[in-house]
């Protein structure tokens, strides 16, 4: 054992310890060791959540160099916990409800069993996901784990036509039919933007910039008084269609010609594409960090919420312009990149925040369903989570992605294609559109898909794509589901073999 893997064990038991300490302090458990072995069991599972899903946050600002690894580790750090903290108690819904419908006969030792080998599937098949450097979702291993343990229940305890009801069969097709729509949504939708903003502003502005810089090279030489072949190359280069150079030529005549040569040049132009671009990225980002992360308890709140969006996102566009035409003489080139870099960063932020506060639920929708259980020996008694919960399983999320984080990083970030600032923040407005457009209209998706959709239309217009990962990548989310599912049942039966003669 490396002195990494000593550290991942110390940190994952010394959080359980913290979170076994508080339970039993708080409440009066019906069994101490069970609630023991379910706590390890959902710290394990957030570790791993945050080793692969909160990744996904900063892979592309990573891979583009907009931050280092480390810079994105204290930043993730930052905004993935805060969602857990400020936001997660909005989105504690139980997953289980929305795929199992459980029997009104099931004991509370069989629920415990299905809940508890959702969460033990789920941490075991990221884990190993994330050591291949594989980005998942970890919702679909939730849902995998669910139902298999479910269904391997109902062939024990009930007749056939009650273990085919058990599970919403539209919920998963609908689950199963994203896997192919959505990462095509999202690959389409980055192509064309990347290749907007490449056609009309990264080109041109390079272009005009290269040969504004010639044309200042023109003037330097006219005025020196200096004709030579480099000289006469620029001519030809620019065909500015001067009469032949000589020293008795009028020097006011060159450069009258050359100032209007840059008056035709133009490249605020191609500036102007900028502020209305970018900022309607920062309307996808702030949407998914109000709507997603914070959101919204009734109608008040909405436009609440959407006033601070149309004040923020005026600020911003305000600001924009006038940092361009404060700029636009000088390199604009690096200018625009800087700029790109800045929203890509806000992006995500924002997209962590929101990650934060919603797969969150994947660890707490069982893990509450269990204490329910073990405090009261009744199913849906109603255990509220404490601020102290949601303290642990956000710094065991961070932690994940601490110690095992940078294998799904790089795969996000740089083995799939080559990113760079505007391709970044390219992607990350395609995702958060996607994501935005479809948990607004009540569809599960994976954000993981979503990327992966948006990394692969960029790659498809710069025809650079890695598409031996590409197919590892796409064939690990097609055996998610059926592997979780199989190995909960076999967790399911160890369970249960332990538990009924213990509980």
């Amino acid at each position: 054992m490396n002195n990494k893997s000593v550290f991942i064990f110390l940190n994952l038991f010394l959080l359980s310890s913290i979170l076994i300490l508080y339970g039993i302090y708080k409440f009066n458990f019906n069994n101490v060791f069970l609630f023991c072995f379910v706590s390890f069991c959902a710290v394990f599972l957030a570790f791993n959540i945050g080793s692969n899903d909160a990744a996904n946050s900063f892979g592309t600002s990573v891979g583009s160099k907009a931050l280092t690894l480390k810079q994105a580790l204290v930043v993730c750090a930052i905004f993935e916990i805060s969602g857990v903290l400020f936001a997660g108690n909005k989105v504690v819904e139980t997953i289980r409800d929305k795929i199992i419908i459980f029997p009104d006969s099931i004991s509370p030792v069989l629920f415990v069993c299905i809940m508890l080998s959702a969460l033990l599937s789920s941490g075991i098949w990221i884990l190993l996901a994330t050591k291949k450097g594989l980005p998942i979702s970890a919702t679909h291993c939730i849902i995998g784990g669910l139902v298999g343990a479910s269904i391997m229940m109902c062939v024990i305890e009930y007749d056939k036509i009650q273990t085919f009801n058990i599970v919403k069969w539209q919920y998963i097709g609908l689950i199963t039919l994203s896997w192919a729509i959505v990462p095509f949504l999202s690959c389409i939708l980055a192509y064309f933007l990347y290749a907007f903003v490449v056609k009309n502003i990264i080109v041109p502005i390079k272009r005009k910039e290269r040969l504004l810089r010639i044309l200042k090279e023109k003037k330097r030489i006219i005025q020196s008084k200096y004709i030579s072949d480099a000289a006469q190359r620029v001519d030809a280069y620019l065909n500015l269609e001067l009469d032949s150079i000589n020293k008795n030529d009028d020097f006011q005549i060159f450069i009258d010609k050359i100032k209007a040569r840059k008056k035709v040049i133009n490249i605020n132009k191609n500036l102007k594409f900028i502020p209305y671009f970018v900022c309607s990225g920062l309307v996808v980002n702030l949407g998914i960090f109000l709507l997603e992360g914070v959101k919204y308890e009734n109608f008040y709140h909405f436009l609440t919420n959407l006033w601070i969006l149309i004040v923020v996102v005026s600020i911003f566009y305000f600001i924009l312009t006038s940092y361009l035409s404060i700029f636009s003489k000088t390199k604009i080139t690096k200018v625009v990149k800087k700029i790109f870099i800045i929203f890509q960063i806000i992006g995500a932020c924002c997209f962590a925040f929101a990650h934060g506060s919603n797969d969150i639920a994947n660890v707490l929708a069982p893990f509450l369903a269990i204490l329910d259980v073990l405090k009261d020996g009744d199913i849906d008694t109603g255990f509220n989570p404490s601020f102290f919960l949601f303290v642990i399983l956000g710094i065991a999320l961070i932690s994940g992605f601490f110690f095992l984080g940078r294998e799904v990083i790089n795969t996000v970030g740089n083995k799939i294609i080559s990113i760079n600032p505007v391709s970044g923040f390219c992607i990350e407005v395609s995702a958060g559109a996607i994501i935005l457009l479809f948990s607004q209209a009540g569809v599960p998706i994976s954000s993981t898909h979503v990327l992966i959709g948006a990394i692969l239309g960029v790659g498809l217009q710069v025809k650079r794509i890695n598409w031996n990962l590409l197919k590892v990548i796409i064939m690990t989310w097609l055996i998610t589901l059926p592997t979780v599912s199989l190995l909960s049942t076999f967790i399911f039966l160890i369970l249960r073999m332990i538990l009924m003669e213990t509980f």
